[in-house]
C-alpha cells in the first residue's frame, strides 16, 4: 500500500487540488514520520513530475495505529520524542 501525502489542507498531494502547489523547479527537503520504514516514492514520483530537486529526506518514528496496529494500540509509542526532535532541527539547519 501506497502512503497517503497530504498537505496542510489535509488534501492528497498529486490530486488536482493540490499539484498546482508544487513549484515546478524548486529545490524541496522532504520530513516524515512512520510507523514501519520511511516511504518517500509516491511524492518523490510528484515531484520528480516538477522537476524538483530534492535537496534531503529526514525521516524518524512516529506513533502509528494505522489499520492492524490500532489492534494492539499502536507502534512507536511516544514518537517522535525529543530525541527525535533535536535530529529534525539539526537536518534542517544543515540544508
Amino acid at each position: 500500500m501506497q502512503p497517503t501525502i497530504r498537505n496542510r489542507a489535509n488534501s492528497k498531494v498529486g490530486s488536482k487540488q493540490t499539484t498546482p502547489f508544487i513549484a515546478h523547479d524548486k529545490k524541496v527537503f522532504l520530513i516524515c514520520t512512520y510507523g514501519g520504514s520511511a516511504n518517500y516514492k509516491s511524492i518523490e514520483q510528484i515531484l520528480n513530475k516538477k522537476h524538483a530537486s530534492v535537496e534531503g529526506k529526514f525521516g524518524c518514528k512516529g506513533y502509528d495505529t494505522f489499520g492492524p496496529f490500532k489492534l494492539v494500540g499502536g507502534i512507536a509509542k511516544g514518537h517522535p520524542d525529543d530525541k527525535d526532535i533535536q535530529y529534525a532541527v539539526e537536518f534542517v539547519k544543515d540544508l
